[in-house]
């Protein structure tokens, strides 16, 4: 199927997103978040506060913007890297591994914010539902097909095991973001919790 071709507007607008994103993210990493206002970031963009609130609805959401948009370009990668490995064992630990590299590359100080505006009342609508999440897609995918293949203990439900998995992924990065401001290693760290876990699910 031919995609369509974007007009003219299309691009712009595309444009204007990416450099208020861009412009943002770089005063953000030289100046802390806390310290960088709307108005300074439209400043050095170029741009409205009115187009500012077209494209983002707060601050925020720029940064949630830029780990969204960075795990769809990382959920290529990832499919390609769990292809090699024949074993859903192996690639469970693997898949959980690349997700704490990424999260560990992006910084503490800005995982912090995606916290925040998941558990933001007045973006309640905002958090990621574990339906729509790519990671927990995927995770819920391998441990169906270690369920079918006998890799994986079948006396809990598949959505049982992967919500335990998420949940505790998503509690030590927490603990790493929020807590400990980053002072430990997230991807040793959680390969050890990985490790311990996913072997306890093989069938006894």
């Amino acid at each position: 199927m031919l995609k369509k071709k974007l007009t003219s507007r299309k691009k712009q607008a595309i444009a204007t997103r990416k450099r208020i994103h861009k412009t943002a993210l770089n005063i953000f990493k030289k100046r802390g978040y806390e310290n960088v206002t709307i108005d300074e970031i439209c400043d050095k963009a170029g741009v409205s506060i009115g187009t500012f609130y077209r494209y983002f609805q707060s601050k925020d959401m720029v940064i949630r913007g830029f780990y969204t948009a960075g795990f769809e370009a990382f959920e290529e990668h990832v499919e390609k890297e769990l292809n090699e490995h024949k074993s859903v064992i192996e690639r469970m630990f693997l898949l959980g591994s690349m997700v704490m590299e990424y999260i560990s590359d992006m910084g503490s100080d800005q995982y912090q914010i995606v916290f925040r505006t998941q558990i933001n009342i007045n973006n309640s609508n905002l958090g990621v539902e574990y339906n729509k999440g790519a990671y927990y897609g995927t995770l819920k995918k391998l441990i169906e097909e270690g369920q079918a293949n006998g890799e994986i203990r079948t006396d809990l439900p598949c959505d049982d095991i992967a919500k335990i998995l998420y949940n505790c992924g998503r509690g030590m990065i927490y603990d790493w973001s929020v807590m400990s401001k980053g002072q430990f290693d997230l991807v040793k760290v959680s390969q050890k919790m990985y490790k311990l876990m996913i072997e306890s699910l093989r069938p006894g």
